[in-house]
């Protein structure tokens, strides 16, 4: 007697399987060059990134992936943990620190993949996991290092999981594996891994009556499962250290929520997610209105409700900064594939209805290809005119500019010479095509991924790159700054001790200083190196006047 399995395989030709993994493979194909292409030199943006490589570097150099600060420490240390293992691996640098998230880029736009392939069938699924990529911030992030990327993939495989468990005849364990998923989100981004789970309350009250998620205990098991990592490693710190971070974990939450950080008012993120996705936050509306008037539709709690409600909670944070809206982005770029699977539809049929919007479409993407690719062949001229762009307007920038005006003017010109079904096909590839190659072109060519060139150049010098191989460097870590120090401390291979002060310095040791007024005629009698960004390698010995 065959087995279901048996049955299936002698149904089943290898042609078939084939054209089911297609579209995985094309998509990891489409994403990979977006998130490795880089320039001959690498380094840190400041802030947030290193930050985060800079916790993750402390835990590998101290052996202590616990509580390496001995003090409360107001995040949960997942993913710091997902950073340091990446370093163990592939040593301490800028690709082991942003490998989690290119892994969990790649995962997540699989899994938006089978979402709206779920939700709306392979199609559109497609188009939105194509369309998610070539949004800049997303596209950014995923070759970043911070843990919002792999806390949306998370997100991401909890809402299919619910998904699969309305028509799996295995729905509880669907359900166990998106608690499951829901819950991990905490050990890597703690409080702020609730706000999605808000978002879809939508969806698990509104529809509740068909999917009876609510009603499954093995949910919720599936939750307290993900929240073990948290637990263990706060029983771990108290039993170890005789400290928790519980209060600090909540006093941090308290602060994001009261504090206006970063400017911008209540509005912020509607500017900011129009002009980050452009275009595609306008195809995003246009299927947020075509989701909308599909009143039979079962799903606009998730597509429409999930998004919105999102939205509401990351405007009322105190804090406001693009990386908070990344868990929008799928959202958009499903709406987007809506919106360009229904316009694709359009050119296919020669519908009257649309076909204005579609005209409107192709002739606006076409005009503003034209002026990119005009605009691309002035920069001399506008380089003379206004000596102050030269910095942001690179050759490489008017190479890329070129290559999107071309692909967009290309949309008009489809539209008016190329009809039916190869010409809708035609058209959506002029549209998606062009941006994965303006962002392509930037990557290699440097423009992302090398975020303190100067700095990074200084170090790498031969005179600095021999001392810091060779010896352990102190650094004095100055009250009035943020960044520079620690890229500085992060870009030193071994890391000796951390002063207030250079008098504290003790001779015969080589430091990092930052030259100040306090300090710069006690530099100036020991023997310095500049760096960048008046900051000096200083060897302190006792010739030097301490006093």
């Amino acid at each position: 007697m065959k087995t279901d399995y048996q049955g299936y395989l002698s149904q089943t030709t290898w042609t078939d399987r084939l054209v089911s993994v297609a579209p995985y493979g094309f998509l990891v194909l489409w994403v990979l060059p977006l998130f490795l292409l880089h320039g001959p030199q690498q380094s840190l943006m400041a802030f947030d990134e290193v930050h985060y490589a800079g916790r993750a570097k402390l835990m590998v150099d101290s052996g202590n992936w616990i509580n390496p600060w001995f003090a409360p420490h107001h995040k949960t240390p997942g993913y710091y943990w997902l950073v340091a293992l990446s370093f163990q691996v592939l040593g301490i640098n800028e690709t082991a620190a942003r490998f989690p998230n290119v892994v969990f880029g790649v995962i997540a736009t699989v899994s938006l993949y089978t979402i709206g392939k779920t939700l709306f069938g392979s199609r559109v699924g497609f188009l939105a996991a194509l369309v998610l990529n070539v949004q800049f911030i997303w596209m950014q992030y995923c070759r970043l290092s911070a843990p919002d990327i792999p806390m949306v993939t998370l997100v991401l495989l909890g809402i299919w999981a619910l998904l699969n468990a309305e028509t799996s005849q295995k729905a509880g364990i669907w359900r166990l594996l998106a608690g499951l998923s829901f819950g991990l989100g905490f050990i890597i981004r703690s409080y702020v891994s609730c706000l999605p789970l808000v978002a879809l309350l939508p969806y698990l009250i509104l529809n509740h009556r068909r999917h009876r998620h609510l009603y499954d205990w093995r949910f919720y098991l599936g939750y307290l499962l993900g929240l073990l990592p948290t637990i263990a490693w706060l029983l771990v710190e108290w039993t170890q250290f005789q400290i928790t971070s519980i209060p600090a974990l909540f006093g941090f939450a308290a602060d994001l929520s009261g504090s206006n950080r970063h400017g911008g008012g209540w509005y912020y993120y509607l500017w900011n997610l129009t002009l980050n996705a452009f275009p595609w936050s306008l195809f995003a509306v246009l299927g947020a209105i075509l989701i909308w008037k599909q009143r039979n539709f079962p799903y606009r709690s998730i597509c429409l409700g999930y998004p919105l409600v999102l939205l509401l909670e990351i405007s009322l944070v105190g804090t406001r900064t693009p990386r908070y809206s990344l868990g929008m982005y799928p959202f958009m770029a499903l709406g987007a594939g809506v919106a360009l699977n229904w316009l694709g539809q359009v050119y296919t049929d020669q519908s009257p209805s649309g076909r204005g919007l579609l005209r409107a479409i192709s002739y606006g993407l076409g005009g503003v290809g034209a002026m990119l690719i005009i605009l691309s062949f002035l920069r001399p001229q506008l380089v003379s005119a206004i000596p102050d762009i030269e910095a942001y307007v690179q050759p490489q920038i008017a190479l890329a500019a070129f290559v999107l005006g071309v692909s967009w003017l290309a949309v008009w010109g489809v539209y008016r010479f190329k009809q039916g079904w190869s010409g809708a096909q035609y058209w959506l590839a002029s549209v998606l095509i062009g941006p994965w190659f303006l962002f392509a072109l930037v990557s290699s060519a440097g423009l992302l991924g090398d975020y303190n060139a100067d700095l990074k150049a200084a170090i790498a010098r031969k005179d600095i790159a021999t001392i810091l191989a060779t010896h352990e460097v102190d650094i004095v870590w100055p009250a009035r700054e943020f960044a520079n120090k620690r890229l500085y401390r992060f870009y030193t291979p071994t890391l000796g001790q951390q002063y207030e002060q250079l008098q504290q310095v003790e001779p015969a040791s080589y430091v990092w200083v930052k030259v100040e007024p306090d300090n710069e005629v006690f530099i100036n009698q020991c023997e310095s190196i500049p760096a960048a960004r008046d900051w000096q390698l200083v060897f302190v010995d006792n010739n030097c006047n301490q006093s």
